[in-house]
């Protein structure tokens, strides 16, 4: 019965992607790959309540890039490689993700930079993919490695470096226009973020992050949960990124979801870590 009961309770680890009021310079790029890792049998319905489920797990690698085009563009690029969802009484299901392709340009430059980036998100990976229950050979239950609907998002973004100190803060607004799945049209989603950088030393930059994110508007009854509908919650993000040869970057982080801002729904609660290496490509 507990298998059954969550066959309508899943959705997908929502995303909430930061962005800084700097645009890349014609020529200039930032290309970043990271593995994600997660697992909880924490998981908050629609409503709010915390139920104990049979454990979930997720992994995926992502591809993520910046590169300037010059006259205050840049392209913005973030991509689910690839997905892998399971939970412990079923088979583990995988396959691509989606793409975010995005333009940014910068509405301000000099000491307070201000930069709008918008771009759609398009449905490349799996939007129906199931699992084979290991307990009953009849149950099966749908984990999408996609969301399997057009949408776009829109973010707002500035940031500082403070002269005298080796720090930065940056901080953004979100607004993702969705679409509709099949005969259903979804809530818009609302986020919102800071984050402070401190480099210690010349190598390493250690960062935090607050966000939250929020859905806008009546949550599409039948499809609430597979496809992230009614979705909140706020999260807290550690991260250090050191340069370990020329330009090349080695991070990890780890990331946590509270109630200190907003409640938590339609969400599996856990700790979140993150590996991944980056390059940076300066102008020549």
């Amino acid at each position: 019965m507990r298998f059954i009961l969550f066959i309508f309770g899943f959705c997908l680890s929502p995303i909430l992607w930061a962005q800084g009021g700097w645009v890349k310079e014609k020529g200039e790029g930032y290309f970043q790959t990271a593995f994600n890792t997660f697992s909880s049998d924490q998981y908050y319905n629609i409503g709010g309540e915390l139920l104990e489920t049979n454990v979930f797990s997720q992994q995926s690698v992502s591809l993520y890039g910046e590169y300037g085009l010059g006259g205050r563009f840049a392209l913005v690029a973030n991509f689910i490689g690839y997905r892998w969802n399971g939970f412990e009484t079923t088979e583990t299901v995988s396959g691509m993700g989606d793409l975010y392709l995005a333009a940014q340009y910068a509405l301000l430059k000099g000491k307070f930079p201000v930069s709008i980036t918008v771009g759609p998100e398009i449905p490349t990976g799996q939007g129906e993919l199931f699992a084979q229950s290991k307990l009953v050979s009849f149950e099966r239950i749908n984990l999408p490695p996609g969301d399997g609907e057009w949408n776009v998002r829109a973010f707002l973004a500035s940031s500082h470096k403070f002269e005298k100190l080796p720090l930065y803060a940056s901080a953004h607004i979100s607004w993702n226009f969705r679409t509709s799945y099949e005969d259903s049209e979804l809530s818009d989603q609302f986020s919102a973020g800071v984050e402070i950088g401190y480099n210690p030393f010349k190598p390493l930059w250690l960062q935090a992050k607050l966000g939250l994110q929020e859905s806008v508007g009546k949550p599409a009854g039948a499809i609430d949960f597979v496809r992230g509908e009614g979705t909140s919650f706020a999260s807290v993000e550690f991260l250090a990124a050191y340069t370990f040869w020329k330009s090349l970057i080695a991070l990890a982080g780890v990331r946590f979801y509270g109630d200190f801002i907003v409640d938590r729904a339609n969400l599996y609660d856990g700790t979140n870590y993150t590996f991944g290496l980056a390059y940076k490509l300066a102008k020549r």
